[in-house]
Order: C-alpha cells, then structure tokens, then sequence
C-alpha cells in the first residue's frame, strides 16, 4: 500500500508498505492516485488554504496590478506626411509593377507615371515638408 507522511500540509515522505497499522503517522494513498500526483487531492482530512492563508504565510505573490496600456503618441505631421506619401506610392506600384498593366499604357503615359513617382518620392525634400506639403497629381486620375 502507498502511503504519505503529511507535515504542514506538505507531503515529506512516501512509502510503500503491507503493514499500514505500522505507521500512523502516513496517511494511505488510493491505488488510482498516480505516484507522482500530490496525494493531498485525495485524503480525505486534508483541506486546502485559502488563497488569503497562502498569501499571509509567503507561499504565493499576490497577483500584480496590471500595467495601463501606454497611450499612443499622436502621430507628427511628418509621419501623417510620409504614410500619405507611402500610400500613394503603394497604390502606384500595384500598376507599374505589373508588366500587363504596365505594358497596356503608352510611352508618354508611363513617363508621366515615372515623374509622377518620382515626384512622390521627392516630396520629403520639398521646402515645405511636412506642413506645407505641394502633392503631385495622379495622371491617371487626373
């Protein structure tokens, strides 16, 4: 039979024994209890602490106040600038980077397309960036 000696709620010793009656001061082990689980689970004198007992005798931390979400910055006008500018350029290169669509355009068509790119491109160096910001016009939507 597996048995347990119990100190302070605690399992201090196992033991395998046929005669029981030989030590009081284990408690038995049912035969379904595998012999790695806490046996405290399946004697029937043991009761567990309360979590404000396990607090007060240093056994578990009380759970930490969760930390605020930092708050966002709000975005400066050169980052509303740039994803402007980016997004753009995201849409633009959706048609100049597909050589079917590409293709489908004339000459003078895909050069104003080209100036048109590289005039987004250009806008962080214009004089007024970010605040005063001249934004090139999309030759395909005019």
């Amino acid at each position: 039979m597996l048995m347990a000696k119990i100190v302070d709620s605690q399992i201090v010793e196992y033991i395998d024994t046929d005669k029981p009656e030989d030590y009081p001061e284990f408690v038995g082990v049912p035969e379904h209890v595998p012999s790695n689980a806490d046996v405290r689970f399946f004697h029937e004198d043991w009761t567990p602490k309360s979590e404000q007992e396990l607090l007060d005798e240093g056994l578990i931390e009380p759970e930490p106040e969760p930390e605020p979400e930092p708050e966002e910055p709000e975005p400066t006008a050169e980052e509303k600038a740039r994803w402007k500018r980016d997004g753009l350029l995201y849409e633009l290169d959706a048609i100049v980077s597909n050589p079917l669509r590409w293709g489908a355009f004339t000459e003078a068509e895909q050069q104003e397309l080209a100036d048109y790119r590289q005039a987004l491109l250009d806008v962080p160096q214009q004089e007024g960036f970010p605040t005063d910001v001249v934004w090139p016009t999309d030759p395909i939507e005019g």
